[in-house]
């Protein structure tokens, strides 16, 4: 018989798919501008959060308020911390699950409920919980927290009393390296990862993590350990992920590395405490380096060498060996035999860096042959390093050098001397340039040197000779020349002289006594012109002869150089003496500079210079002597006489010369004004003062006269004026006055009976006075619409008097009576009016206002206008009612919109409600609530005329069992701005479908045969399940069912027959 072996892997039932998303809507205000307090702790529940079980739930309400005047959106309740008070110490995560699933809208100047749910720590004990409200966005992320409320964070307190019996399971795993590579150096130091895991249903205590290295892939506790450190407590299905530094083994080969957690208390299983290992490969060492030294090279490269001269030793260092060196030293060595050592004469050294293996660098440094002629052999060593193979071929082998013994010595002489256009007569002093050549005619290299240029009287020239001056020679090789050159001066003496020149000898010279070149140039010296300075036209401009003390005053001269030669500049002094004799020893009173003066020429000079103390002097000038000058007895002019007097004692002298006022009949006790002018005819300043405005019953005005006004002025210079104005009011007796200034004497005035002007005659008469009269006497404005104002009533101010009329203020007694326009201004006696404002005038002798009548309140009200002016006080009765104007009513057809249960992710339900105006105003709304937590809300509510009426419609979506939401609706209805429709509904779990046994196995069955097998589909969920096709089978399987639509907790089955 045959048989075929088939299993049935898969049944394929296609169900209806559920998909939900959850709407979400934006606040009004933000998190920056919201302002919330907690209006109460509304409960712990169960049982207040007293004597909970570890791992119970537990819900945290709390009751919000917003105080601002907007909306504040999508708000939920946080943990933010936990404090542990009393009891078993809890693990490191206290609160094992935090969800704040209920997000709410806060209303403007509503409080509304929110909630948190957690589940109790799992150590008995009692905990203060803190809270945060935070805000999130459209997919519930938070965005942030807001500001602690009042500055204290929410907080509530539990008790846990009891804990369930649970145990934990730890196991570790991702065992990984840091750096994570194919093999190590022997003994490198790596990172190792690894993450421990509790398993387990309860808390595990905390214990220590081992790392460990082991030869086989099994890790096990008996396996070397590399390290350890702790591992704290963890709670049920959490981790944590740990790491230390470890060295892998110093031995080349294949090891594997894990970890190791400590077995705890109440662990269900101890087998899986240990890793998987991680293979790491081992290599071995590399083989130590080998420092060679070859290549030596000198530059320049020659077959000899001078003695003790300066080279450059090249030289290549070479690291032969299988491994890196480290940083060494390299040494140039001298010897007298090829063999190079480091026993040998170091001439420098200089450092190498480390060189990987088969690597080579090239090195120099600057060396001196030695000093004395041979043979010799320079080389080089490097310093050995650790771990170097061959220690015995760190030196290089010689190169030979020779030295050769130091050249003939130089010789230098001086030829070739010349002046420049060969002159030779010059003047005492006088510059003139020599030329010489000097030459090395030795057989040896002359070092630099300096050349003497000498004076003599006579023919012979020798190193003892005057040196005029030096010049600077440098290097001279065998058988070279220099010129040189230098400016020199002409002796100060006149006569017959030779110039030469002399060069100081070098060492290792052959000869010095030819170092001078003589005889020299003969030259002649003569005695050059000479200036001579003299003063004359001595003058005292305005030839004013007598000055007072301290007077200031200009001295006049001229300067002449009646010598041959030019004078340089020099200065020239003024001088005062007391007799008629000038010299340079006299009082100086001031000094001038004097330019240079060619032969015959002058130059004309001046100076300020203040008179001394009183007496008789002399004034004159001394031009100080300049260089080379032929005569110096003569260099001071004659003397000038002056004389000076004591100052005359000076006094100031105040007089008034002019007085007017502007007008000369005025009323009693009116204003007028005097205009004055005061004067110091003294010969000196005066101090400051004070002018008198005085009026007299006669003509004579005197300091003891009455006072109308005074008027302070600051010192007066000689000879000023002062002039000045001033208001002031009038007697109150009508008859004849007379008005003057008087100025107040002042320090050390000269004269004190001219003190007051003269009179000016006024006449005090009786003042006009106005007569105010107002039309209408009193006004009613009838009946006004509360809040509207009433139409303009015009009253009329007219002035029947023979002055001015000044209206003050117009002032009525209630808020509800406005004045429009102004008649706060001056109307003449004669019709004209004058001030600012914008009131009407009638053209004549008036002023016309209006007033208007806005009530409050709907009864009537009684008013005064009172008008104030310089006639006095006049009040006008104001009367009107004020009555109410029409209003605005809203009428919400519900104050509840219950959805019921509604399935989860299926398509949203609908409902509406109406908002209509029963009253006889617009009714404007101004705002309908966006919907939050599952609801959302659409309208074309604006503004509804009376009888007029709109529909809003809300859609539920629900996300979770419980939705609850108060829409709010704002608007001008009299009965009331807001008005609150609460919104719910359930959301219900959707259909589930399980499929039980699965998969379905037939095993062996012979051909022909059908045999037959079920499962049964059942509905899980809360929700109609709809089957809308199961596959008809294949391959040797028939499948049968009545499956259509299951109601929850539904079932039905399916059979399957295979026949192979």
């Amino acid at each position: 018989m045959c048989r075929k072996r088939i299993a049935l892997s898969s049944l394929v039932i296609w169900l209806a798919t559920l998909f939900y998303a959850v709407p979400t809507f934006a606040g009004h205000c933000t998190a920056s501008n919201a302002y919330l307090t907690y209006a109460g702790d509304v409960g712990t529940y169960p049982s207040d959060g007293i004597g909970l079980t570890g791992g119970q739930e537990v819900r945290q309400v709390w009751s919000l308020k917003n105080w601002r005047n907007c909306d504040t959106d999508n708000l939920k309740l946080e943990i933010f911390s936990i404090k542990r008070i009393y009891g078993d110490y809890p693990p490191s995560n206290y609160i094992s699950e935090n969800r704040a699933y209920h997000s709410i809208r806060v209303g403007a100047g509503k409080t509304e409920k929110v909630y948190a749910t957690f589940k109790a720590p799992m150590s008995k004990g009692k905990y203060q919980i803190y809270f945060d409200i935070i805000q999130v966005d459209s997919r519930g992320k938070k965005i942030r927290a807001l500001k602690p409320i009042k500055g204290n964070r929410l907080y509530s307190e539990i008790t846990v009393t009891s804990v369930p019996s649970v145990k934990s399971d730890l196991v570790v795993f991702g065992i990984d390296l840091s750096p994570n590579k194919t093999q190590y150096d022997e003994g490198e130091r790596v990172k190792l990862y690894a993450t421990v895991e509790n398993r387990g249903s309860g808390t595990s205590k905390s214990t220590t993590i081992s790392y460990k290295l082991s030869t086989d892939p099994s890790i096990t506790t008996r396996d070397n350990t590399l390290a350890s450190e702790s591992v704290y407590a963890l709670d049920a299905r959490r981790n944590l992920r740990k790491n230390e530094y470890v060295y892998v083994p110093s031995v080349a080969g294949t090891y594997w590395l894990g970890a190791c957690v400590k077995v705890v208390s109440s662990e269900s299983n101890t087998r899986n405490n240990c890793s998987q290992g991680k293979q790491v490969t081992v290599k071995a060492k590399p083989k130590p380096p080998d420092l060679v030294v070859f290549g030596i090279d000198l530059s320049p490269n020659k077959t000899q060498y001078d003695e003790g001269e300066r080279v450059k030793l090249y030289a290549t260092v070479e690291n032969r060996g299988s491994g890196t060196s480290k940083s060494t030293t390299i040494s140039y060595k001298l010897s007298t035999d090829p063999s190079i050592t480091t026993r040998d004469n170091t001439l420098a050294s200089e450092s190498v860096y480390a060189l990987d293996a088969r690597r080579n660098l090239r090195t120099n440094e600057y060396v001196y042959v030695p000093s004395v002629a041979g043979t010799y052999w320079l080389g080089a060593c490097v310093k050995v390093v650790s771990s170097e193979s061959n220690t015995r071929n760190n030196c290089s082998q010689g190169k030979q050098v020779t030295v050769k013994a130091k050249p003939k010595p130089p010789d230098l002489v001086v030829s070739n001397l010349s002046l420049r256009d060969n002159k030779t007569r010059f003047k005492t002093g006088e510059r003139f340039r020599i030329y010489a050549t000097v030459k090395n005619q030795g057989s040896g290299n002359a070092s630099s040197t300096t050349l003497e240029y000498k004076l003599s009287t006579d023919r012979d020239i020798r190193t003892s000779d005057t040196t005029l001056d030096t010049d600077y020679v440098s290097d001279l090789d065998a058988n070279r020349t220099g010129n040189e050159n230098q400016s020199v001066s002409a002796p100060s003496r006149t006569g017959t002289y030779w110039v030469s020149a002399c060069v100081r000898s070098v060492s290792n010279e052959s000869s010095t006594s030819n170092n001078c070149l003589s005889p020299g140039i003969q030259i002649t010296v003569e005695q050059p012109r000479q200036p001579d300075l003299i003063v004359s036209n001595l003058s005292i401009r305005d030839n004013k002869t007598e000055h007072y003390e301290g007077d200031g005053f200009r001295i006049e001269a001229t300067v002449k150089n009646q010598g041959t030669g030019t004078a340089d500049s020099t200065k020239l002094y003024y001088k005062l003496s007391t007799n008629s004799i000038i010299d340079t020893n006299d009082k100086q009173l001031e000094d001038d500079t004097v330019n240079a003066l060619y032969a015959g020429s002058s130059a004309n000079e001046s100076g300020y210079v203040y008179a001394p103390s009183a007496g008789t002097y002399w004034i004159g000038a001394c031009v100080n002597a300049v260089s080379n000058e032929s005569n110096t007895s003569n260099n001071c002019s004659p003397g000038k006489q002056i004389r000076v007097i004591k100052r005359p004692e000076l006094h100031p002298d105040m007089v008034v010369t002019f007085v007017k006022v502007n007008q000369t009949e005025i009323p009693k006790g009116g204003y007028f004004t005097v205009d004055t002018t005061v004067k110091n005819q003294g010969n000196a300043n005066s101090t400051s003062t004070t002018a008198y405005y005085k009026v007299s019953s006669d003509q004579t005005i005197t300091m003891s006269d009455q006072t109308l006004d005074t008027d302070g002025m600051g010192g007066q210079g000689i000879g000023a004026t002062k002039s000045m104005s001033e208001s002031m009011k009038a007697p109150t007796s009508v008859g004849r006055y007379w008005v003057g200034v008087c100025v107040q004497q002042v320090k050390k005035e000269i004269a004190t009976n001219n003190n007051c002007s003269t009179s000016v005659e006024i006449k005090v008469i009786e003042p006009p006075t106005p007569k105010m009269v107002v039309t209408p006497s009193s006004q009613n404005f009838g009946q006004v619409e509360i809040g509207k104002q009433s139409s303009p009533k015009t009253f009329t101010i007219s002035n029947t008097g023979n002055a001015d009329l000044v209206v003050q203020n117009i002032t009525p007694s209630s808020n509800e009576f406005k004045v429009q326009g102004s008649c706060i201004k001056t109307i003449t006696a004669n019709g004209s009016s004058s001030g600012g404002g914008k009131g009407s005038s009638s053209g004549s002798n008036s002023c016309s206002f209006s007033v208007v009548f806005t009530p409050s309140k709907s009864t009537p009200l009684n008013s005064v206008l009172t008008i104030r002016s310089n006639d006095g006080t006049k009040t006008i009765r104001l009367s009107g009612t004020g009555i109410e104007p029409p209003k605005a009513i809203i009428n919400v057809n519900t104050t509840a919109l219950p959805f019921g249960n509604v399935e989860i992710g299926q398509s949203p339900s609908s409902k509406s409600f109406t908002i209509s105006n029963t009253g006889k105003a617009d009714l404007k709304i101004s705002a309908i609530g966006k919907g939050g937590d599952g609801f959302s809300v659409a309208h074309n509510c604006g503004t509804l005329k009376p009888n007029g009426s709109c529909q809003v419609t809300v859609t539920f979506k629900p996300t979770q069992a419980q939705h609850s939401y108060k829409l709010n609706i704002t608007s001008n209805a009299s009965n009331g701005t807001q008005q609150v429709v609460t919104l719910s509904g359930n959301g219900i779990k959707p259909a589930e479908i399980e499929v039980k046994p699965n998969p379905l196995t037939f095993g062996d069955v012979e051909i022909g045969q059908s045999p037959s097998k079920s499962f049964n589909i059942t509905n899980t969920g809360k929700a109609d399940l709809k089957i809308s096709a199961i596959g008809k089978g294949g391959d040797g399987f028939s499948v049968a069912h009545n499956c259509g639509t299951l109601k929850p907790n539904g079932s039905c089955q399916v059979t399957v027959i295979f026949k192979p």
